[in-house]
C-alpha cells in the first residue's frame, strides 16, 4: 500500500523521506497551498522529490504539507497520470491509500 502523510509543521527527518520511498518507490507527490492556491508537485525521481519537499518547508507562510509515496498496485505509468495528489477542483485536492474496488479496468486504474 501506499504512503500518505500529512506534515502539519516543521521538516520530516530525511531518513523519514528515504525510508518511505524506499518502500514505495514508483513516485511520490506533494500537495500544499500557497498564496491562496492549492499547489501540486509529482515526480519518479526521488531527489526531486526531496528537494522540493525541503524547499516548501523552508518557507514559513506554509502550512499542511501532505505527501505520498507510491508503490503502483495497478495502473502504473510512465506519464504520472497515476501520481498522487489529485486536484478535484481548485480547492481540492486528494490522496489515497490502496485500491478502490469496482472502478478502473486492465487499460485504466481506480484513479484515472
Amino acid at each position: 500500500m501506499c504512503i500518505a502523510i500529512l506534515n502539519k509543521e516543521g521538516k520530516l527527518p530525511q531518513s523519514a523521506l528515504d525510508n518511505s520511498w524506499k518502500n514505495n518507490n514508483e513516485g511520490g507527490g506533494l500537495m500544499w497551498v500557497q498564496d491562496g492556491m492549492l499547489k501540486v508537485f509529482k515526480t519518479y525521481d526521488f531527489n526531486e522529490f526531496s528537494d522540493m519537499y525541503y524547499a516548501i518547508r523552508t518557507n514559513e507562510n506554509i502550512g499542511n504539507v501532505v505527501l505520498h509515496f507510491r508503490i503502483a498496485t495497478s495502473g502504473f505509468d510512465k506519464l504520472g497520470t497515476n501520481l498522487h495528489p489529485f486536484l478535484v477542483n481548485d480547492d481540492l485536492g486528494f490522496v489515497h491509500n490502496g485500491i478502490i474496488s469496482g472502478l478502473g479496468n486492465k487499460e485504466h486504474s481506480d484513479t484515472y
